[in-house]
């Protein structure tokens, strides 16, 4: 089954400077091998990623990412079944800080600010179903 995972993160200090450009030729080539899409954001020090992918194989993206030491603190925001792919023809893009605008940041900074359980995110789904058609206009 088709579906999208998405989490928040902290930088760590393993994570900046050239790490960014490491990270995402990783990602592309794993994704592109896995059929796995999707996005990264990086800003004010923190990851925000969207993936895409079959069942399986996404939980094992999520599982060795979320083991990753250049971020910490992740909060997993969305884990939902979907239709179909919003980020159809990203292996994984990279949006920088300085092509977010200010709404999307602060939406970001709400996100990040919630505190969220398998339990406590139902009722915020159509606010998350919301966020990430924000990012979807990017593909």
């Amino acid at each position: 089954m088709l579906s999208c995972i998405g989490y928040l993160s902290s930088v760590t200090s393993e994570g900046k400077g050239d790490a960014l450009s490491h990270i995402m030729e990783q990602a592309r080539r794993r994704n592109a091998l896995d059929d796995v899409t999707g996005l990264l954001c990086e800003f004010d020090g923190n990851f925000l990623q969207f993936l895409e992918g079959e069942g399986d194989i996404l939980a094992a993206t999520f599982n060795r990412i979320s083991h990753d030491t250049r971020h910490s603190g992740l909060i997993k925001i969305f884990d939902e079944p979907i239709a179909e792919r919003g980020f159809p023809t990203w292996s994984m893009a990279l949006i920088s800080h300085n092509q977010i605008t200010d709404d999307q940041a602060l939406q970001i900074r709400r996100v990040r600010s919630l505190t969220l359980s398998p339990s406590s995110q139902a009722p915020h789904l159509a606010d998350l179903n919301d966020f990430l058609k924000v990012f979807q206009m990017w593909n």
